[in-house]
Parts: C-alpha cells; sequence; structure tokens
C-alpha cells in the first residue's frame, strides 16, 4: 500500500506545519460545534443546562482546543510518521484538547474536584490514544475512519461531568 499524507514531514518548515495543523484542528473544531449546533435546534437547551453550560461555552471550548490541539499536532509532524511517535504526538496534543473539555465541564483547575483531578489525566490518555490512532493511521496511508466517530460519544461536555464517567 502506497503512502497517502497530505501532512508537511519537516521541521525546516515550522510556520507551514503550524498552518496545516491549526487548520486541521479547527477543521474538526468546527464539525464538532456544528454537531452541537444541529443537538441544540433540535433537543434545545437541555442537554446543555444538566451539564451547567451553554451553547457559546461549548463551541468555544472546541474551537480553542481544535487550535492548540491542531498547533500541537502541526509542530511536530516528522514524530508521527510512526506507530510510538504518532501516539506521543497524539498524547500531548490530547492534555490541552482534555483541558479545554475538562474547564467547560467543571470550571477552571482551581475548583476542580479530587475526581476531577483523578480523571483529568486518564481522559487525557483516553483522547490523546484516540489521536494517536488517527496519526498513526493516517501516516500508513489509512484515511477513511475519522477521530471524530471515536471521540463523539464520549465527549463529556455533552455528556456528564468526567468524573461520574470514571465512577461508573
Amino acid at each position: 500500500m502506497s503512502r497517502v499524507s497530505r501532512k508537511p514531514r519537516r521541521f525546516e518548515r515550522p510556520l507551514r506545519n503550524l498552518r496545516w495543523g491549526v487548520s486541521g484542528g479547527l477543521g474538526i473544531a468546527s464539525r464538532y460545534t456544528v454537531w452541537v449546533v444541529v443537538l441544540y435546534l433540535i433537543l434545545g437547551t437541555d442537554p446543555f443546562s444538566r451539564q451547567g453550560v451553554r451553547l457559546p461555552t461549548v463551541g468555544g471550548t472546541y474551537l480553542v482546543s481544535g487550535l492548540v490541539g491542531g498547533a500541537v499536532v502541526g509542530l511536530l509532524p516528522p514524530w508521527a510518521d510512526n506507530g510510538f511517535g504518532a501516539f506521543v504526538v497524539g498524547l500531548l496534543a490530547g492534555v490541552p484538547i482534555t483541558a479545554g473539555l475538562m474547564v467547560c465541564v467543571a470550571g477552571w483547575p482551581s475548583a476542580w474536584s479530587n475526581n476531577d483531578q483523578r480523571g483529568f489525566p486518564v481522559l487525557a490518555i483516553m483522547v490523546g490514544t484516540a489521536l494517536g490512532y488517527e496519526l498513526n493511521r493516517r501516516a500508513n496511508g489509512l484515511i477513511g475512519v475519522a477521530v471524530s466517530a471515536t471521540l463523539v460519544p464520549t465527549v463529556p461536555c455533552l455528556r456528564r461531568n468526567p468524573a461520574t464517567i470514571l465512577r461508573e
């Protein structure tokens, strides 16, 4: 199978790599934002009010998380060319994404409960592993299944508090 990848692979072009990563992260984030807007149009405020969040907060969280996570991936493209490197980059990008989701649901880290603090690294590893898996698939020319199909059912902002996921 031939390698199919549109990503830049060199450290010599950091601005191009950064632009590639940010545009990809914002692309994914915008899909999530459209998804929550459709959810809002169909179900109203109920899914949001149960979590104590508002639509602008969720949309903003997705966009900022996509921007920062995409920047991490964009700055480290050569590392994502093999399985181990892809998972390292995924884990590094998963931390700001998970932090954004946790801030959306539980407030700033200073307000997190002990369960939130213990749940954060677990969720960051889950999100980072899914991202690393997708980066590895793309590096090996296996483009098809999107990360969103893996993450949408587990998005804490629209499901429940991340700490309750760990207690189940």
